[in-house]
């Protein structure tokens, strides 16, 4: 990046020697080793998301990645909302080959109808992997560590009533178990023996007579994408997916996919016909019909209503019953024992009294002002239309602020953002996501939905620089909002008190060669700004008009001629998981994601959340390639095109190397410069003026002396250890692996650690 430092030039230009040797060295691995896209990805299943796939043949590669990879991912690659205990693994121990059942317990309380599930899964199941997910409530981290069963603790969303939280955390359990089958439980299930036979389809569940939905046609013409002629027939509509009901792991990796989920059209689903729509066992149904899985009622699930032992649908000697109505719920019934009071603990501090009741009140932006992230949710944003909201929360929009009740949509005491009219609410992201500044934040006017751009700057020093972009992006862009994020360096607070921008001070972490923390603050000034397209510009960037064309692509920036990444096979085969066919082509590649380039804000939602990064097998390009793939501008190609987003050059960007007025590439009326070598970098020429001294204070105390100048020195452990918590990075652990230590640190092997950032001082690295 353009941070002032010495020692590395930033994108686009580097020293020729290192990009031929990165070139020949990738030449020669691809040739003579075995291919990438063969290397292990442990972080989730080889194949199985891939919406080019027919559901046999996608069952068949879930199948053999399973086989051939540990029976489970460790369960530190997916999102947990509590840094402490981490979500508690089942052994490494077990059968090597693909179990067919997994278990998934989505729960909230009813601690002692929980525990009897878990041991009665064990018992008519054993071997089967299980998998509880707690919505906000009772922390079972105890009894998974007993019982072997893994265990997340997700936050309060009320998601049998929201679709984006419910899927995306049945897509997460589907990761985790890696079993042919997921069978859904809920703590009022009872299990009554094994199961007779393998499910036939691709989901299924207990007899709901004479069911149907409205909107067939709009869901078959979906499904039509991936499965020409697809019915979505009245008795498939019949089965009903709640507890005891089973799904194809294929299918959710694919139906429940975020990208897939965000491709209905769930306003209009709702505005046409019923807020039923949002509920659990209804969205289940759109979404799996919406890509062609065929559900069908199912044999094995029993619905009890009058009797305790007649069922109303489904046999008497099904596996699974289900109950409602005057029989009432057995398992609520049940006694905590004192001997199992250690295997459940009551709910987090911060999530009490934030539990949602309400119907109809999820909001993705107050999500992650509430949560700090998108963990454990669709990634992609969802806001309710104003005829839903008119419908349902009709005091909203007479200017009466939010309620208490309904604080998961909309912030208590202050106005919904969409009906306030001064428009000077606070934009998503700005205080919870953002770590709080010791100097104070500067909220700037929320931009108006559907701005197009937003400009992202990213810092660390360059005080006069920094002063003059945000009042030259006032000049050519008025009215488009501001996101500075100093990476543990100058403190911009009063600059976006004056300027109307938003200003996060971030721990120093030198994000420009370490992904995790790059990643994440990017992300965090997506949900700030709220703009279809984020712009990052670092200090040496300079601004000369306007843009004259609306991006084409999914992001762009200087075009840097010649240059190509290694590891495309292995790329590609990731983003095909979401996009058929999708190719990273030397044009893409060409693109150098400096100061001055472009962002579809879905994409960054999508590439670069917690969860997708850790996708990546960072460790395997290190090795295999160079450590250039950690710089950022390196590291947001591989990311980017690794969930099949489309990278180009842009025209509005340029590249000055050896004259000030003449670009080395791009056009000289480009809307952004980015300077490099001879030429030097205007901007750090700039005198801070008297008149300004006051807009910029000093590094806080607490950072000085912590600012990292070495490569490859980033470690979670350390990071939280230094900073005390998690903010500003990735909340998924990485360490780097002991081939990229002893090749770029291999003065560790001699001594005790001098490198705070990667491990404890006066330490030996890895004790």
């Amino acid at each position: 990046m353009a941070r002032h430092r010495a020692h590395k030039a930033m994108c686009p230009y580097r020293t020729l020697l290192g990009l031929l040797l990165g070139g020949i060295i990738g030449a020669f691995l691809l040739g003579a080793s075995p291919s990438l896209a063969n290397a292990p990805d442990t972080a989730r299943l080889e194949e199985g998301g891939g919406a080019e796939l027919t559901g046999e043949r996608l069952v068949r590669d879930v199948t053999k990645a399973a086989v051939t990879l540990s029976p489970r991912p460790a369960l530190d690659t997916l999102p947990s909302s509590t840094p402490s205990p981490q979500p508690t693994p089942s052994p490494s121990g077990g059968t090597s080959q693909l179990a067919r059942y997994g278990f998934y317990l989505h729960v909230h309380g009813h601690p002692a109808a929980v525990i009897h599930q878990v041991r009665e899964v064990k018992k008519w199941f054993p071997g089967c992997p299980i998998h509880v997910m707690s919505d906000g409530n009772m922390d079972f981290t105890g009894l998974c560590a007993l019982e072997n069963c893994s265990f997340i603790l997700c936050p309060p969303a009320n998601d049998r009533w929201h679709p984006w939280p419910f899927l995306r955390r049945l897509y997460d359990a589907a990761v985790i178990l890696r079993t042919e089958f997921v069978i859904l439980l809920e703590p009022d299930n009872t299990i009554h023996g094994p199961i007779k036979k393998t499910p036939e389809f691709d989901a299924g569940g207990l007899r709901v007579k004479e069911r149907s939905f409205a909107g067939a046609e709009y869901v078959q013409r979906l499904a039509q994408d991936r499965r020409p002629g697809f019915k979505w027939t009245r008795v498939n509509q019949e089965a009903g997916l709640c507890g005891g009901s089973y799904y194809r792991t294929a299918a959710i990796l694919d139906a429940f996919a975020d990208e897939n989920v965000a491709k209905i059209d769930w306003n209009m689903l709702g505005e046409k016909f019923s807020k039923e729509i949002y509920s659990s066992d209804f969205a289940m149904q759109f979404a799996l019909a919406a890509r062609g899985w065929t559900i069908m009622p199912w044999e094995e699930s029993a619905q009890m209503h009058e009797d305790k032992e007649v069922p109303m649908s489904g046999p008497k000697d099904a596996a699974f019953r289900h109950y409602s109505g005057p029989v009432g719920k057995p398992t609520y019934e049940l006694k905590w024992k004192k001997e199992d009071s250690k295997l459940a603990k009551e709910r987090p501090a911060k999530y009490q009294g934030k539990d949602p009741n309400c119907q109809v009140c999820y909001s993705f932006q107050r999500y992650v002002e509430l949560w700090g992230s998108s963990k454990c949710t669709n990634s992609l944003p969802f806001e309710y239309s104003d005829l839903l909201l008119q419908r349902y929360h009709p005091k909203l929009q007479t200017s009466e602020p939010c309620h208490p009740d309904i604080g998961s949509l909309c912030e208590p005491g202050k106005l919904h953002p969409r009906y306030s009219t001064t428009g000077t609410t606070s934009r998503p992201g700005s205080e919870a996501s953002q770590p709080p500044s010791t100097t104070g934040t500067g909220l700037a006017p929320s931009s108006a939905p559907g701005s197009i751009y937003g400009f992202y700057l990213h810092v660390f020093q360059s005080p006069a620089a920094v002063i003059y972009q945000v009042r030259k992006l006032k000049e050519v862009f008025p009215g488009s909002p501001i996101h500075i994020m100093s990476d543990g360096g100058a403190d911009f607070g009063p600059l976006c008190q004056q300027e109307g921008c938003t200003f996060s001070m971030c721990p120093p972490a030198n994000d420009r060669w370490h992904p995790w923390p790059f990643f994440r603050r990017l992300y965090d000034a997506a949900v700030s700004l709220k703009t279809e397209f984020v712009i990052m510009l670092e200090p040496d960037n300079t601004i000369h008009g306007p843009i004259k064309k609306r991006p084409q692509f999914d992001a762009g920036g200087v075009l840097v001629r010649d240059r190509s990444f290694a590891g495309a096979d292995y790329v590609e085969k990731l983003a095909k998981k979401r996009v058929s066919g999708y190719k990273w082509t030397k044009k893409n590649q060409q693109a150098g994601l400096c100061g001055g380039s472009y962002y579809k804000r879905e994409a960054i939602l999508d590439a670069l959340s917690d969860e997708r990064v850790a996708e990546i097998d960072w460790n395997m390009l290190g090795e295999r390639f160079t450590k250039e793939i950690y710089s950022s501008d390196f590291a947001l190609q591989y990311a980017l095109a690794a969930r099949g987003w489309t990278i180009m050059p842009w025209e509005e960007a340029a590249q000055m190397h050896n004259s000030k007025e003449i670009p080395m590439a791009g056009p000289k009326d480009a809307a952004f410069r980015h300077y490099s070598g001879p030429v030097g970098k205007p901007t750090y020429e700039l005198k801070m003026r008297k008149e300004d001294n006051h807009l910029v204070k000093d590094q806080p105390a607490k950072f000085r002396g912590k600012d990292s100048n070495c490569q490859l020195c980033y470690n979670l452990t350390r990071y939280k250890a230094m900073y005390g918590s998690s903010q500003c990075t990735n909340e998924i652990p990485f360490t780097f692996s002991k081939v990229l230590m002893d090749r770029y640190h291999p003065e560790l092997k001699t001594r005790k650690c001098d490198l705070p950032w990667l491990c404890e001082p006066g330490k030996k690295l890895g004790t």
